[in-house]
């Protein structure tokens, strides 16, 4: 849970996030679906993060998935270390904070 409810909000603020950058529903699903696409092979899933040229390893660790993932990696190792996950959770919670005020901004600026 503590993983899990953080990447429900990072997502959720992403999406608003990008969803204020287009003026219409269906181009923001257009929009949604290449920082989706990013994610899946940059986020350790398909490729360890480690075995990552140093360019796209800073680039994964700017995603909120890698976080999502290496903390649920945690949370069901027998070995698990809570530092790790307290990590990822904290930076969950400043991905999903960022994403929100920058929406909230932006929407701001859009009704000036």
């Amino acid at each position: 849970m503590l993983i899990l409810i953080p990447s429900l909000f990072v997502f959720s603020s992403l999406g608003a996030l990008l969803r204020v950058l287009v003026k219409e529903v269906f181009e923001a699903q257009t929009l949604l679906n290449l920082p989706r696409f990013v994610m899946i092979f940059l986020c350790g899933v398909i490729y360890p993060i480690s075995a990552m040229p140093d360019v796209l390893r800073y680039l994964a660790y700017a995603l909120p998935l890698t976080y999502t993932v290496s903390g649920l990696r945690q949370a069901f190792s027998p070995i698990s270390q809570s530092t790790v996950v307290f990590i990822d959770f904290f930076a969950l919670v400043g991905l999903s904070l960022l994403f929100t005020f920058v929406a909230i901004k932006m929407l701001l600026n859009k009704f000036e």
